[in-house]
């Protein structure tokens, strides 16, 4: 029997919900004080993305505070005047890295065909995607 919010199914469509509900297990029970750190973690995130208040409370703090850690980003927090020659993707992917940030939370890179030139490929380097959490 085929589900009405699906498609199709199949044996690998089974086992990733059957893994999914699982996980969603998992890091929706309370935190055990002998459990091992990286699972408190994961929890404790879990737990932190559905703190709506907290989230509507702090608004961009966090992410403004981390920008300023990093030197700034004047185009985003309107620090001084932005100038676009004293910029490259490149030097804000190294700075990101030098913090412990991965590239991809704030940026993503690819490659594909160039739209007007089939036969060259070009990076494109464009916002990252969204983390979803419904994806548990």
């Amino acid at each position: 029997m085929i589900p009405d919010d699906k498609t199709q199914v199949t044996s690998f469509s089974v086992i990733e919900n059957q893994l999914k509900e699982q996980l969603r297990v998992i890091i929706t029970e309370p935190i055990q004080a002998d459990e091992i750190e990286p699972f408190q973690n994961v929890k404790k995130l879990y737990q932190a993305c559905f703190n709506t208040a907290t989230i509507e409370e702090r608004g961009t703090i966090p992410v403004d505070n981390v920008l300023t850690a990093m030197g700034g980003w004047p185009v985003v927090l309107a620090q001084g005047n932005w100038n676009e020659n004293d910029w490259s993707w490149q030097q804000s992917v190294a700075w990101s890295r030098s913090f412990g940030y991965s590239v991809s939370y704030f940026l993503s890179f690819s490659v594909s065909t160039d739209n007007k030139d089939t036969t060259k490929r070009i990076i494109r380097v464009s916002k990252s995607r969204n983390f979803q959490v419904d994806d548990f």
